[in-house]
């Protein structure tokens, strides 16, 4: 049998991971956050070349910010208006 050195506890091995792994955000959540439609959104990753195909399709957070910044120089964001809870 052979004897193992170290130490390593599987916690060890997974303390990096999470920084490493990009975030990703779907269309529709950015359209919601900044107040427009799913299809000007989609219209936004076209333009800046951004390959997604439904209002479901997910980006990594560096897209995101890039669809944010150009969103917000052509002045499209909005006010968020939360929906009416519907009666009983």
């Amino acid at each position: 049998m052979g004897l193992i050195t170290g130490s390593l506890r599987p916690n060890d091995q997974k303390q990096d991971v999470d920084n490493t792994v990009p975030k990703n955000i779907r269309v529709y959540e950015l359209a919601r956050e900044l107040g427009m439609e799913n299809k000007e959104v989609l219209d936004l990753c076209e333009i800046l070349g951004i390959g997604v195909k439904s209002h479901s399709s997910g980006i990594v957070e560096a897209q995101g910010d890039r669809v944010r910044r150009r969103a917000a120089k052509d002045g499209l964001i909005r006010e968020v208006v939360p929906e009416p809870e519907p009666e009983p």
